[in-house]
């Protein structure tokens, strides 16, 4: 698998990943779980669009963003340990190459 499918491959999961945030998320007004689904899918958004542009140096910052703001959502309990771990995981798999 290419670099460029894996980090896709990463943003289509943590994409999946958001959009199960966003299911269990609050209707009324902007709770920690909705901020954290909106900065996630910006995260992602980031990612594939460096990807797509084969901007590698831009590849690295939305992963570092991504990873940052995975761990933030976790430790507010926006997101669970077993979603951190995947997300983390995905991103260790696309900086290994």
């Amino acid at each position: 698998m290419s670099r460029v499918q894996r980090v896709l491959a990463l943003t289509s999961g943590a994409t999946f990943a958001v959009a199960v945030i966003a299911a269990c998320s609050s209707s009324s007004g902007l709770s920690i779980k909705d901020a954290a689904t909106m900065q996630l899918r910006q995260d992602t958004r980031n990612l594939a669009a460096a990807a797509a542009a084969h901007d590698t140096t831009g590849e690295y910052t939305a992963l570092a963003a991504l990873k940052a703001d995975a761990q933030q959502a976790s430790n507010t309990r926006a997101i669970d340990v077993a979603t951190l771990a995947r997300i983390t995981a995905s991103i260790a798999q696309v900086q290994s190459d």
